[in-house]
């Protein structure tokens, strides 16, 4: 899978030598970058790749170094069978860090990797010194209309998802007909994001491997969700990290309320919406991101600055 024009110059590979697998991963800083400030560390979501940050990847690296990577099961990263879940993609991130050496970072995770982001935070404070939930969260508490009976995805979604990618390898244009959903308006992309999005589901589609991780993470997020993850919600009324949440006002996979239910959850933590913006607002509405970002965790992190409450 190419990587994005603008990102390639910034390709690296890492070991991880705790997880047994490399990954992909983009690393810039820019001359006018502040040498100084944390790193940021960009995290995607399920059946998306480092990609999804193309907008916003430059512009933060004028800031700061910006980390980006393609996590283990997707992308450009090594997809070995595995176990995937949220507690071991976490695990990653933060063997990433050891890697390179980096004490502590900012966080911004979107969708599934904003609950990735989020489990590190909760077990693994000293490495975190901001957080971003963009679109994601451990707190779920509305899913989308007619998802599928936890009983389904266990037992059914490998069978059900083969029987799809089938289709959708015959169908160029119902693949990317899939990704709908996930945007307020996906044909008001600019046309050069929607035909980087048609060669990039149609990529996805035909990685065997990458849909095997991915229904194994879709699979263990029923268990996680359902016990794990509310295991560790209260310790989110008293989490000391910054924490901003940046949501999509149409965001239709994970609707608002989330949103709003996350910032109640915690006090202290800071709600940015995007209007007309859906689950990806970094893709959709990257300058009114970046705007959020500059209110919240482009400054929550640094020394001296005290985080308001949620707008």
């Amino acid at each position: 899978m190419e990587p994005a024009a603008e990102l390639a110059p910034f390709m690296r590979r890492a070991w991880l030598p705790g997880l047994k697998l490399s990954v992909c991963y983009f690393d810039a800083a820019l001359p006018q970058a502040d040498q100084a400030a944390p790193p940021l560390l960009l995290v995607h979501g399920l059946q998306d790749e480092s990609d999804t940050w193309r907008h916003v990847f430059l512009p933060l690296a004028e800031q700061r170094r910006v980390i980006a990577l393609d996590l283990p099961g997707f992308g450009r990263s090594d997809k070995p069978r595995h176990r995937y879940s949220v507690p071991l993609l976490a695990d990653a991130l933060v063997e990433l860090l050891d890697v390179l050496h980096i004490p502590a970072a900012a966080l911004i995770g979107s969708s599934v990797g904003a609950m990735v982001a989020e489990w590190v935070a909760l077990h693994q404070a000293g490495r975190v010194c901001a957080l971003t939930l963009v679109g994601g969260t451990l707190h779920i508490t509305r899913w989308p209309p007619r998802r599928p009976h936890p009983l389904v995805v266990l037992l059914l979604l490998p069978l059900l998802s083969r029987r799809y990618f089938a289709q959708l390898r015959c169908d160029p244009d119902l693949a990317y007909r899939t990704l709908r959903p996930y945007y307020a308006r996906l044909e008001a992309l600019p046309e050069a994001d929607q035909q980087f999005l048609r060669r990039r589901v149609y990529a996805r589609v035909w990685d065997e491997q990458q849909r095997r991780a991915a229904v194994q993470l879709e699979r263990s997020l029923v268990w996680f969700l359902g016990v794990q993850a509310k295991r560790v919600l209260p310790r989110l009324r008293t989490l000391g990290i910054p924490t901003n949440i940046i949501w999509g006002e149409q965001d239709a996979f994970l609707p608002l309320e989330n949103a709003l239910n996350r910032a109640a959850l915690q006090p202290s933590a800071k709600l940015h919406t995007i209007p007309a913006s859906g689950h990806l607002p970094h893709q959709e509405h990257p300058a009114a991101f970046l705007g959020a970002l500059r209110k919240g965790a482009m400054q929550s992190d640094q020394p001296g600055l005290v985080v308001s409450h949620r707008q």
